[in-house]
């Protein structure tokens, strides 16, 4: 149990009320003892009985206080114990106080390190920039003149480029009457070409001399060009076209030997026949006719009619026999028998 300072100043206030009202009584006692009489005795038994009656209560406040005096020493005894506990708990703090100073504090100290290392570099490298920077001025001044000397450059080169652009510009506008020339003369050339095609020219095939027009011309040679390109179906159709535009030109003769060969080299045997026989009947003199008989003999052969190729041969041995296809038949003859 703990005493408050109220009641430690209750209990010493009691005992000096209690040490001042003894006093006097003791000496009271002590004067009035030689003489005394029953009022007095009376008086002085009452006084002693209030006297025993302080005593015991003196001696009860004496039991307080010395259990006051217990208790305060307890007190006091709890009171070392929780300073010690504060002093422990004020120790402990410290010792976390300096675990986080070290844990937190001395990566900010070292970033600051770091951060004075790199304003340190900053700084040199400031200073470095600046040096570059009135190194820049002095090329800005030195451009500046060379600027200043362009520009001048620049005006002598603007009046030439004037007189350059007024140069192009007469160019330009001769060569717009140049180019306008040209057209007219391609205009008079495409004209004349057309009347030219419309008019037939003396043109020679396969040793024989007539007169083609040129659109007749242009047709069969592109047809005997697709024919050398070893497109026979190409040249076939081609050479069908033709004829039926010019069935009776310069060049049918030559039309249906192309057209027979180049069916004969697709191997329609039947359709080379049919295109080179009516050939060889009705233009003997053809220069090609002994070479088409050849062709029919080779057709005979494929569809196995030995006996016709045979004929065929004899044939052209006998109408063309100093040409080089005659030779070509005699020596197939030899094989044949």
């Amino acid at each position: 149990m703990r005493i408050s300072n109220a009641s430690r100043a209750y209990v010493a206030c009691r005992m000096a009320v209690v040490l001042l009202a003894i006093a006097p009584m003791g000496m009271v006692y002590a004067e009035y003892t030689p003489f005394p009489d029953n009022d007095a005795r009376a008086a002085i038994l009452k006084e002693r009985q209030r006297l025993d009656a302080i005593q015991i209560e003196f001696d009860k406040l004496r039991g307080d206080a010395k259990l006051f005096r217990t208790e305060g020493e307890a007190i006091r005894r709890e009171m070392d114990t929780i300073r010690r506990d504060l002093d422990k708990e004020r120790q402990r703090i410290d010792l976390m106080l300096r675990k986080v100073i070290d844990d937190e504090l001395r990566p900010v100290s070292e970033s600051v390190k770091k951060g004075i290392d790199e304003l340190e570099l900053l700084k040199g490298s400031q200073l470095d920039l600046l040096g570059q920077l009135e190194d820049a001025r002095k090329e800005v001044r030195e451009l500046r003149g060379q600027v200043e000397e362009a520009k001048a450059l620049a005006g002598n080169q603007r009046g030439q480029m004037e007189e350059t652009r007024t140069l192009a510009t007469r160019q330009d506008e001769q060569q717009r009457a140049l180019v306008e020339e040209q057209r007219k003369t391609r205009e008079i050339q495409r004209a004349m070409e057309e009347r030219l095609n419309g008019l037939p020219m003396l043109v020679s095939e396969d040793g024989a001399s007539f007169y083609a027009q040129a659109a007749e011309k242009k047709e069969f040679d592109n047809a005997k060009a697709v024919f050398k390109r070893a497109n026979y179906q190409g040249a076939r159709k081609q050479f069908d076209e033709f004829l039926l535009r010019y069935p009776h030109g310069g060049y049918a003769s030559a039309a249906r030997f192309w057209k027979g060969n180049a069916e004969f080299l697709q191997g329609d045997y039947k359709a080379a026949l049919l295109t080179l026989r009516p050939l060889q009947l009705a233009e003997p003199n053809y220069q090609k006719t002994p070479e088409a008989m050849l062709a029919i003999a080779n057709c005979y052969s494929e569809l196995k009619d030995p006996q016709a190729a045979r004929k065929t041969l004899e044939d052209l041995v006998e109408q063309y026999e100093r040409t080089e296809a005659a030779s070509v038949a005699r020596d197939r003859l030899s094989k044949l028998q």
